[in-house]
């Protein structure tokens, strides 16, 4: 594929560039360009192409370095030094990128991480252009430490948008799935034990059921009254919840045995299934060994070897 600078006034017939405009110029050969020929090769610093369904031109979706920056320094707009090519990204910051990469990949990093510390995680944009960056060119340009911080935020936004998942109000960094949602709201932490409410986020509130607790929301001060002259039934209704999960509890309890006791019985039947067969094969072995022992105790009891070939010969008839 033919090189050529994009900053020029000129472009290959039937490709097209946001900041250059269409211009004839360039062989009848690059009008065969197919989609194929134009994918891009990092390895190469190739631009992307695709052609627009409505019409024959071809329009540039990743912009590359003219060939004459690919090597030698280039000075960065941002910080104005002059550096090596290498220290520059190859190519376009982002796909929705509309220019070729200016910016050092230092200001680059540094860039990422201003946004990531003043703005929101999702905010995070092309220090030149302001397009927004997605995962894997955060991934590929920030520091360390910043994408950590970015790939744990942008692992908890998908986490909360599963059915049924919750994280710990605690604020212990754990989260987990609680298959019984609303109908037995109360969950336990795997990591640090505290328990929830699965309806409302917060820690479980004692003594209350979620509409109960819904009532309090409401009108806090005239539910407590009430809640005191109801003491009684409050409790059975703790105490009923309780039941309810220590019985969950015992079921999944008896669950875990049953499977602890099914593998424990499967792997005593892989153990015992591999020493008879390391048993018969020993046995057959030495079967072998003694059939060849009395094979080469009759033969040299029958046979005498030949004087000419040495082989092994026996006398069947004459003298």
């Amino acid at each position: 594929m033919a090189d050529f600078d994009l900053h020029e006034t000129t472009t290959p017939e039937g490709i097209m560039t946001t900041d250059a405009p269409d211009t004839n110029g360039i062989t009848d050969a690059t009008e065969t360009i197919n989609t194929t020929d134009l994918a891009a090769d990092d390895f190469s610093f190739g631009q992307r192409y695709h052609r627009a369904t409505d019409t024959s031109d071809v329009y540039v979706t990743r912009q590359r370095r003219p060939t004459e920056s690919i090597v030698g320094t280039r000075e960065c707009p941002i910080c104005a030094e002059t550096r090596e090519a290498f220290e520059f990204p190859k190519l376009s910051v982002t796909l929705s990128c509309s220019h070729p990469p200016g910016v050092c990949l230092e200001c680059l990093r540094t860039s990422i991480r201003c946004d990531f510390n003043s703005k929101l995680w999702t905010e995070i944009r092309c220090p030149e252009c302001r397009e927004v960056l997605e995962y894997a060119d955060i991934q590929k340009y920030a520091d360390e430490a910043t994408f950590a911080r970015y790939e744990s935020l942008a692992l908890r936004a998908a986490m909360a948008e599963a059915e049924n998942f919750i994280w710990c109000p605690a604020n212990c960094g754990s989260g987990q799935l609680h298959d019984t949602g609303a109908d037995q709201p109360i969950v336990t932490c795997l990591n640090c034990s505290q328990r929830s409410c699965f309806t409302h986020n917060v820690d479980w509130h004692e003594r209350l059921t979620c509409k109960e607790y819904d009532a309090l929301l409401r009108d806090p001060e005239n539910y407590l009254m009430r809640l005191d002259a109801n003491g009684d039934e409050a409790e059975r209704a703790k105490r009923a919840q309780e039941n309810a999960d220590r019985i969950i509890a015992q079921s999944l309890m008896a669950e875990q045995e049953a499977e602890a006791q099914l593998k424990e019985e499967r792997e005593r039947d892989e153990r015992e299934e591999k020493q008879q067969a390391i048993a018969l094969a020993r046995k057959v072995a030495s079967r072998r060994k003694e059939e060849e022992q009395k094979s080469r105790a009759t033969m040299s009891k029958t046979t005498k070897a030949c004087p000419g070939c040495g082989w092994a010969i026996e006398k069947n008839r004459g003298w």
